[in-house]
């Protein structure tokens, strides 16, 4: 259900863009999500930082996503466990979500790969994606995120 949800967002979001939420600054270039999540697929569960680089595009209704890394954490991540799939995009829903657009990865088992809605949150100022339970389709089963990306600089969503 999740990714059917994430689908028609996804489909939606050329359409609704200028009425949409917007990130802030824009452009702002470089910048950054980055933090530990921990990826769970098939009972098997590692936790990885995950950095993902880009720019915000002017008018703010986008980050592309060019470069992404996963490293430290579990001795699999940047070995085993590698993002795949760019260039991608992270697109503000509302003040409250996110779309990650094309997020792709190789699994310890195989792979997940699909568009995602996160949860947007700004404490004290900061802007940051909050995976909780997060369902990304793969092969041989499902991948379950859960973890929290952090913006780096600091953007916000209005």
């Amino acid at each position: 259900m999740t990714f059917l949800c994430a689908a028609a967002l996804a489909a939606a979001i050329p359409a609704a863009s200028a009425t949409a939420a917007i990130f802030t600054p824009n452009p702002q270039n470089p910048v950054a999500f980055g933090g530990d999540l921990a990826i769970e697929q098939n009972g098997f569960t590692i936790t990885c930082r995950v950095w993902l680089g880009g720019k915000v595009v002017a008018g703010g209704s986008q980050v592309e996503i060019t470069d992404a890394s996963f490293s430290e954490g579990d001795w699999r991540c940047g070995w085993l466990v590698t993002p795949t799939g760019l260039p991608g995009a992270v697109y503000p829903l509302s003040t409250y979500q996110v779309l990650f657009y094309g997020f792709s990865f190789n699994t310890i088992l195989g792979s997940c790969s699909g568009s995602v809605v996160a949860i947007w949150t700004q404490p004290s100022g900061y802007g940051q994606a909050l995976f909780n339970d997060t369902i990304i389709p793969g092969t041989p089963g499902n991948c379950t995120v859960y973890g929290v990306l952090h913006t780096a600089p600091t953007l916000t969503v209005f």
